[in-house]
């Protein structure tokens, strides 16, 4: 495996620039320019780390594949708003998602249910939410990812929780081994 090391450091300018690009191509506000350029940096900041440890455990990991769903949402979001829907950006665990502290496999904690409830009374129903899927936060508000599947379970869990009828799309041809 090839990494993009300048400097001594780790480069993310190639994952930097396809999202810049997209912001740019949408002309998305400066804001959620500077939520998603916050967040490349924490990244790239995360890898350095990695870097210099030469060790990745599985709860950096999780942190770590966490990045391009948060951004992604953000953009969804702002992009979403900008063509009249009005939108909002969420980390899972801002609308309850809660899970135990299995790194990488991670199980929904009872708790969720209720806390979904409450968070989504708190929203105004006229916004779409945009939530980032597969990932949460254990007890101790480390982000953990939900395994295989994940990204279903956490909308599964917050239509269940609100009372929604849910279907789950997939557009792959054949089947992930």
């Amino acid at each position: 495996m090839s990494y993009a090391i300048e400097d001594g450091r780790v480069c993310i300018d190639a994952i930097r620039t396809l999202h810049l690009d997209t912001m740019d191509e949408f002309q998305i506000s400066d804001n959620t320019r500077q939520e998603v350029t916050d967040l490349l940096t924490e990244l790239e900041n995360m890898l350095n780390g990695v870097r210099l440890l030469q060790e990745l455990s599985p709860k950096s990991l999780d942190q770590l594949v966490s990045y391009g769903e948060r951004c992604s949402v953000r953009i969804m979001a702002a992009r979403l708003t900008q063509i009249g829907v009005p939108a909002q950006a969420f980390d899972a665990w801002e609308v309850g998602i809660m899970t135990d502290s299995e790194f990488g496999d991670a199980k929904l904690l009872p708790e969720s249910d209720g806390l979904v409830r409450r968070a989504f009374d708190g929203l105004n129903p006229n916004v779409v939410a945009v939530v980032t899927g597969f990932i949460g936060h254990d007890p101790n508000g480390k982000i953990t990812t939900l395994g295989r599947g994940g990204s279903d379970l956490t909308a599964t869990q917050i239509g269940a929780s609100l009372g929604c009828e849910i279907q789950c799309w997939k557009d792959v041809d054949g089947i992930l081994r």
